[in-house]
């Protein structure tokens, strides 16, 4: 399931229109550089990124939260979808709310970042 979703968004977007990945990765100037410098830095080669859409994981798995110990194999899962798909998978943290183990004030903050993050993606 996770493979025809993500292929068929993947086809669609390189059919319809310009990558936006290829402002960061595609550009032979200073800035086109140092993005693909900080991939390479990382372990990934250029035919791994190079012309393919970049796909941003969010996952709010963290230890001091139960609830979304489970997020960490999913988010891999996830990841090996949208590469087998022709995608380059990127995974960035987002705050777990975490809302046993944190105080109160603190979980109002924190639910406001992640909600802000996830409407953002």
């Amino acid at each position: 399931m996770i493979n025809v979703f993500f292929g068929q968004l993947i086809n669609f977007t390189i059919m319809n229109k310009k990558l936006r990945s290829y402002d960061w990765f595609g550009k032979d100037d200073k800035m086109g550089f140092v993005h693909r410098s900080w991939l390479r830095n990382q372990g990934y080669p250029d035919d791994y990124f190079k012309g393919k859409p970049v796909i941003g994981i969010c996952n709010t798995w963290s230890e001091l939260t139960p609830c979304n110990g489970h997020l960490r194999d999913f988010a891999d899962i996830v990841k090996r979808g949208v590469a087998e798909a022709g995608g380059f998978p990127l995974e960035f943290p987002v705050t777990s709310l975490g809302e046993t183990i944190m105080p109160a004030w603190m979980w109002k903050k924190a639910s406001g970042q992640t909600r802000s993050t996830v409407w953002y993606c």
